[in-house]
């Protein structure tokens, strides 16, 4: 059993109760899965030793796309092939947090929010390395994966970002190198992720 099928076991319920009503069904879906995932709620299978004949009964696993139990294997194959597409650069791990003040309109608005969130991520990153000062182009790459919660189990959007320390020139024929230390300068970056 893992941490988090833990948690929803103890806590999915008055978690549920609480905040069900304004929950997508998806979420709803989830929690149950993961609560859920090896306890035999997703049938069972039997193996028996072909010499001693003794049978041992397997419960099966939910199989949801989020549940860390049913995906290791998985996301250490995705790690894996991500890895080998790394470029020969230096990189850059940066967070864009959502503002506290839009956090009740994203929690209704999931979709439409964190779509958003991911553009002005983008425009504010362009916008920035754009300046000579750091790296010249808007041409950048990007991986951005959205955390929906902090470290305290507290509702919290925010996006992770592994940026390459570089773009490409704008006719494509040049690496264009940002700085070892800094891509771009963070407090111009939030302001202009927050206004985007």
């Amino acid at each position: 059993m893992n941490t988090i099928q833990k948690i929803f076991q103890l806590y999915s319920p008055q978690y549920l109760a609480r905040y069900g009503d304004k929950m997508p069904a998806i979420h709803k879906k989830v929690i149950r899965d993961i609560a859920d995932c090896r306890d035999g709620s997703f049938g069972t299978l039997v193996y028996q030793c072909p010499d001693c004949r003794t049978p041992r009964v397997v419960a099966c696993c939910c199989g949801n796309r989020h549940c860390p139990g049913c995906q290791q294997d998985k996301m250490d194959q995705w790690l894996h092939q991500q890895t080998a597409k790394l470029l020969p650069a230096h990189y850059f791990l940066l967070t864009m947090t959502l503002p506290q003040g839009l956090r009740q309109t994203a929690r209704s608005h999931q979709r439409i929010v964190y779509a958003a969130m991911f553009a002005c991520a983008q425009g504010a990153l362009k916008k920035l390395a754009k300046d000579k000062r750091f790296v010249g182009s808007t041409r950048i790459g990007c991986l951005a994966a959205l955390h929906t919660w902090g470290g305290r189990l507290q509702y919290h959007p925010h996006l992770h970002l592994v940026v390459p320390g570089g773009a490409l020139s704008a006719n494509n024929d040049q690496w264009l190198p940002s700085r070892q230390d800094l891509f771009v300068h963070t407090k111009p970056l939030a302001k202009i992720f927050k206004f985007h």
